[in-house]
């Protein structure tokens, strides 16, 4: 059964001195065994294993405290308008969404394609296409 990684000093203990011969190895240590060598060993994750080592490496002001490789790339939301809803609706979006013109042009078009349509005419505003049809009802 493979060891839970609650305990971080204890698995990063056992990998430095499979890995190195002792639990306190110098940056200039030679490896004695491969990581996938260790891992197949320990019964854990080859990517969890070198985690450990280079946190082992770091100084000790750039280490981290959870396991968890951090998340990078995080697109904050480009969602910058409100949500139109069958109650939020104003009397201009309800007369240009039922409006026989509108309905015409869009009658062919899918309630997901409506939704764009009615947020490049409302630039701050946006509707989900169960809303869209709730009101078209």
């Amino acid at each position: 059964m493979p060891k839970t990684l609650h305990n971080k000093h204890l698995l990063t203990n056992e990998l430095l001195y499979l890995r190195y011969g002792s639990i306190e190895p110098s940056a200039g240590t030679p490896a004695l065994l491969t990581i996938r060598t260790i891992a197949t060993l320990m019964k854990q994750n080859p990517t969890t294993l070198r985690y450990l080592e280079k946190l082992h490496f770091r100084p000790p002001s750039q280490n981290r405290l959870s396991l968890q490789p951090p998340k990078l790339n995080v697109r904050p939301s480009r969602k910058k308008g409100s949500a139109a809803t069958p109650i939020s609706i104003t009397e201009e979006e309800l007369e240009y969404i039922t409006s026989r013109e509108t309905l015409r042009a869009q009658a062919s078009y899918p309630l997901t394609w409506r939704c764009v349509m009615f947020h490049r005419r409302f630039h701050d505003r946006f509707i989900s296409p169960a809303s869209y049809g709730a009101i078209l009802k």
